[in-house]
């Protein structure tokens, strides 16, 4: 789960169901007693259209979720001299799991 937007979906994960439908699912399963986790990764960079900014919309829709993996983009020209970018990101989620009471995993490589 690494964005919101319809546009970005439809760009990046083509074939995969909306961001609706499974933040829909999870919430479900979540109630039902099920454990469940959200990766988000791999986390798009500000190059790569503007879902990369909506960090804190996502983690407003599934503060239900028991625990978040968190990981940058590694395999793309676009993602190099983001440091500061992912470290601030991923200090996002320490923070919003802390608050939480969320289990949390910062991807090996994922600077905070």
């Amino acid at each position: 789960m690494v964005s919101l937007d319809d546009d970005f979906k439809n760009k990046y994960e083509p074939y995969a169901s909306s961001y609706k439908q499974r933040i829909c699912s999870l919430k479900k399963l979540s109630q039902a007693g099920l454990k469940t986790w959200v990766s988000i990764e791999p986390y798009p960079t500000p190059d790569l259209g503007g879902s990369a900014l909506e960090l804190e919309l996502i983690l407003d829709k599934i503060e239900f979720t028991n625990k978040i993996i968190f990981g940058k983009l590694n395999y793309s020209r676009l993602t190099k001299n983001n440091l500061e970018f992912y470290r601030k990101m991923a200090l996002k989620i320490i923070s919003f799991c802390n608050e939480y009471n969320i289990k949390y995993h910062i991807k090996r490589g994922t600077t905070y």
